[in-house]
Formats: C-alpha cells, sequence, structure tokens
C-alpha cells in the first residue's frame, strides 16, 4: 500500500504541463454570501438579502506549478435588511488580500488549489430608520481560506473555479465575530 501512494504521488507530480514561474493577473466574478456569525434568521416582517455579486482582481508570483503568493482586491456587494418599505440598515464590503495558494496537478491542465492568507476589510454601514439616515463604517484584518480547480487552456491562460471563506472580526480585544462572507467564483487567469 505504501508503495502504491507513493508511486501515485510521483506520477500526480510529474503530470505538471507547465513547471515555471513567472508573474499572474487576474480578474474574476461570482457570487457572495454574508453570513452573520449568530445565525441568519430573522424575525417575521423582516427580509435579509444577504447575497449579491461579487467582482475581484488579483496578481501574483508563481514560484512552480505547486506555489504562488498572491495580491487580491474584492469587492462582495451589499447585503441588506429591510424592516418596512422605507426602514433598512445594508452594508457593503471590501477586502484586500495576501494569500499562499498551493497547486496539486491532478492531470497535465488541471490542478487541485488550496489558499490561506489574510485580508483587511472594510463595511460601510447605511441605516435608514424613522426618515433618518445614518452612516457607519467597520473594518479589520481577519484569515482567508479556500479550495479550488485551475484548467490550464494553454502556457498563458488558465480559468479558476473557487470557494473561498473571508471572515470578519471587530479589531477590539475580544475579537468579537461579525460573521464571514463565503464566495463561489470563476476567475481568468493570465501568467507571463
Amino acid at each position: 500500500m505504501k508503495r502504491f501512494f507513493v508511486s501515485a504521488v510521483l506520477v500526480l507530480l510529474s503530470t505538471a504541463a507547465f513547471a515555471r514561474e513567472g508573474f499572474v493577473v487576474g480578474i474574476g466574478v461570482g457570487q457572495a454570501e454574508f453570513d452573520l456569525d449568530g445565525g441568519n434568521s430573522v424575525p417575521p416582517g423582516i427580509t435579509f438579502d444577504r447575497k449579491d455579486t461579487s467582482k475581484n482582481v488579483f496578481v501574483g508570483y508563481r514560484i512552480n506549478d505547486f506555489l504562488a503568493l498572491e495580491l487580491g482586491y474584492a469587492d462582495f456587494g451589499e447585503a441588506k435588511l429591510a424592516f418596512s418599505p422605507v426602514d433598512y440598515y445594508k452594508i457593503e464590503t471590501e477586502s484586500q488580500s495576501f494569500a499562499l495558494v498551493v497547486g496539486l496537478p491532478i492531470t497535465k491542465r488541471l490542478t487541485l488549489l488550496g489558499r490561506a492568507g489574510m485580508h483587511k476589510w472594510q463595511m460601510d454601514g447605511e441605516g435608514a430608520f424613522a426618515g433618518v439616515i445614518e452612516k457607519d463604517s467597520e473594518d479589520g484584518s481577519d484569515p482567508v481560506f479556500g479550495a479550488g480547480l485551475r484548467a490550464e487552456f494553454n502556457e498563458n491562460m488558465a480559468v479558476r473555479l473557487q470557494y473561498n471563506v473571508f471572515k470578519l472580526s471587530e479589531d477590539d480585544s475580544d475579537r468579537t465575530d461579525i460573521g464571514d462572507y463565503d464566495v463561489m467564483n470563476i476567475e481568468f487567469e493570465y501568467f507571463f
């Protein structure tokens, strides 16, 4: 059994199509879902629209087919609690991230990806209550992690399907959890 496992790993590692280093840039779009730490249930009469379109861009350096470093920017869109037709509270969240991306080639052009890093986020809120509009904002730094698949079209272009979790907690002494954004997206990558 041990020989089979070692042989299988060697075969997977030898199937890397384009083992090289260089810069990567990319753009993505998908769906972000805001999950509150205490749960997403709301009382009757209140609606919680917690899904929106997410957009992201990234730049990185690919050390080889197994390891890359990436800087990214993401806009998670808007999440909104509506208490009545005129009373609401909505948030818009942005994130800048730094992550280590690990790849394990499955076939010549298909790679399993794992991601771990940190992100700095800013959440801008706006509430309207009894005709009065108030604005606030929160920010913090928290972990980001995820997994996905990358399919290479040729030596310079690839597409990724990824699922990432961006944690959110307040930067005070007790690190109060706010929740997280679960993001499923498709990304187009250019390697040079």
